[in-house]
């Protein structure tokens, strides 16, 4: 477990007394860590350095806004500099992350659909946060030059091939029109908690803004095949309210996420 650095002064205040427990699940690129205390509400803490603070900062902002419009989704408490650190600490949504929980899978194919088509309802033109297509390739294209690119994490139909591989194919593959929405940007069962078998809220929103609906399609149905079964994928593909998925879309933006 790793050791949190000293709490910055503005926040002991507000978190003297609370017992931190590393959260070890998951893809974040930050150190996140449950506390508790007695008698009071659970909290989750966030912590990165540079550069990867940056991610923090611009999840604080989302969160603020997602809750602002009606979103379930964990309000911010509090946002810190301090040790060459940035915190971010939210509260803690009841209930567990769709993947781990016990509900019946029928259940979390149909919460994802509905809290998907929640978000997605949104006036997109409202949401101050771009992650188009153009911004989005640009990023992965950094990201793959700077060797920010993790080839070992790639799903198993993208194992042994390079991030130049990738990119080539992502590409040819490239959408020539977005059906623009507010979407989520890591649309997992991981990023959804449910609790007693309906939707508490999003999680990990840094990636949160205008974007077309595959992006949210593509990897929710990834992750409904990955913990669920493949047979799942058209339920909630039904629930969301679509017959059929576009394969080439569908492609694109699974090979997009391997950037990040």
């Amino acid at each position: 477990m790793q050791q949190l650095p000293p709490f910055p002064p503005d926040l002991l205040v507000q978190l003297g007394g609370y017992e931190a427990r590393e959260e070890t699940s998951g893809r974040s690129g930050a150190a996140v860590f449950r506390l508790y205390a007695p008698n009071r509400r659970p909290l989750v803490a966030k912590l990165s350095a540079a550069p990867k603070a940056a991610d923090l900062l611009a999840e604080a902002a989302r969160l603020k806004w997602l809750t602002g419009v009606g979103i379930l989704a964990p309000h911010v408490i509090h946002l810190a500099e301090a040790h060459g650190y940035v915190w971010l600490v939210v509260e803690r949504l009841p209930g567990e992350d769709a993947a781990r929980s016990r509900d019946p899978p029928a259940v979390k194919t149909y919460e994802l659909a509905k809290a998907l088509r929640a978000i997605h309802a949104i006036d997109a033109n409202t949401c101050p946060f771009d992650e188009t297509l153009t911004v989005k390739l640009a990023r992965a294209a950094e990201r793959a030059k700077s060797n920010d690119v993790n080839a070992d994490d790639f799903d198993d139909e993208n194992r042994g091939k390079t991030a130049a591989e990738l990119f080539g194919e992502m590409e040819r593959l490239r959408p020539t029109t977005e059906d623009i929405v507010v979407a989520h940007g890591d649309a997992c069962l991981p990023n959804m908690m449910l609790d007693r078998g309906r939707f508490s809220g999003f999680v990990d929103c840094g990636r949160l803004g205008r974007s077309d609906r595959y992006q949210d399609l593509a990897l929710a149905c990834r992750s409904i095949a990955t913990n669920l079964g493949s047979e799942r994928v058209g339920a909630f593909l039904r629930a969301y309210g679509i017959t059929s998925i576009d394969e080439g879309r569908n492609r694109f933006y699974r090979l997009l996420d391997e950037f990040f």
